[in-house]
């Protein structure tokens, strides 16, 4: 069961890849531990120093935007794909 999840603007530049993609990732928990594996020592780009998914980090399941707080709730399906971006800033 893949899924696709992809980085965008100064965290893709960051972490210097666009996308993976993950097989056996049913959770958000199982993704966000997959993420840390792959990401090694540029960990804090997107998580906290307890290892949270840090708060200026959005994420969209499927181009909709969903909050931290119903993260748990989330159950990833065939061909879902989840997009880890910063939060925007105006001018």
């Amino acid at each position: 069961m893949p899924i696709e999840v992809r980085f965008y603007a100064q965290i893709r530049e960051k972490i210097g890849i666009d996308k993976v993609v993950l097989e056996n990732c049913n959770s958000f928990s199982q993704l966000l531990t997959s993420l840390r594996k792959i990401l090694g020592d540029k960990i804090g780009i997107i998580f906290d120093e307890h290892g949270n998914l840090d708060n200026s980090i959005l994420v969209g399941v499927n181009d909709r935007l969903v909050s931290q707080n119903t993260f748990i709730k989330i159950r990833f399906r065939n061909g879902d794909k989840i997009d880890i971006m910063p939060i925007g800033s105006g001018g």
